[in-house]
């Protein structure tokens, strides 16, 4: 009886586990704010609003990590999305756009990180991208849908946009699981990134690029909504 329980239980273990993996490869599906302005809104002759500019950046996290970097069992890092909020003129902020962590099937920032590249049209102002450890999509596996978890973060980074340009502000990768802004790198991959933009928006060609990398803003000191939108 005992040693057939102890099948029973590895049988239940192994699904599980299974499940998990499938999981986090399994195709993901849009909640809402991830659908929140998810593309450029180019005309179809390429033109922007006269007010607005593109946003480009990429993010992700190192593929591996250790116990000491905060890494879970497995070796994995929390996933990062962001939370794209900007200054309005009574100097308040609103959230307008979302940035996933999990945005395809395939890596885009190479072997060692794992992420992918984003380009939000918007209006030029200046913003913070504020960090939220969820994956920022539903997942579908095993036939059940996997809610993403969301839990606030102490990364916050701030940069600006420039009405008719392509604003580059950089590749944020997580390097660390304690989730606060010295544990986020921020590179210059611009080469990569505009190209992928280019690829994706044969019309952005030829827009001018504007390099400005993101900077670390103290979240704390920021008026942003209490409850960002999930």
């Amino acid at each position: 009886m005992y040693i057939a329980l102890m099948k029973k239980a590895k049988q239940i273990v192994t699904t599980l586990l299974i499940a998990a993996l499938v999981a986090s490869c399994a195709t993901t599906g849009q909640s809402t704010v991830v659908r929140k302005n998810s593309l450029p809104q180019l005309s179809a002759t390429g033109s922007l609003a006269a007010e607005d500019g593109i946003l480009l950046l990429s993010a992700g996290r190192k593929d591996s990590a250790t116990k000491e970097d905060g890494a879970n069992f497995a070796g994995m890092l929390p996933f990062i999305s962001y939370h794209i909020v900007r200054r309005t003129a009574d100097a308040t902020y609103e959230e307008v756009a979302f940035i996933p962590a999990e945005a395809g099937f395939s890596n885009q920032l190479g072997k060692d990180d794992y992420g992918f590249i984003h380009f939000r049209e918007l209006p030029a102002g200046e913003y913070v991208a504020v960090g939220d450890a969820t994956r920022g999509r539903n997942l579908y596996a095993g036939g059940a849908i996997w809610a993403p978890g969301s839990r606030t973060t102490e990364i916050a980074f701030g940069f600006s946009i420039e009405a008719g340009k392509i604003n580059y502000v950089g590749e944020l990768v997580t390097m660390r699981g304690f989730l606060r802004n010295e544990d986020v790198r921020v590179l210059d991959q611009q080469e990569r990134d505009i190209a992928f933009l280019h690829r994706k928006q044969r019309e952005t060609v030829a827009m001018p690029v504007r390099t400005s990398l993101a900077r670390p803003a103290a979240i704390d000191d920021l008026p942003v909504p209490e409850a960002l939108a999930k």
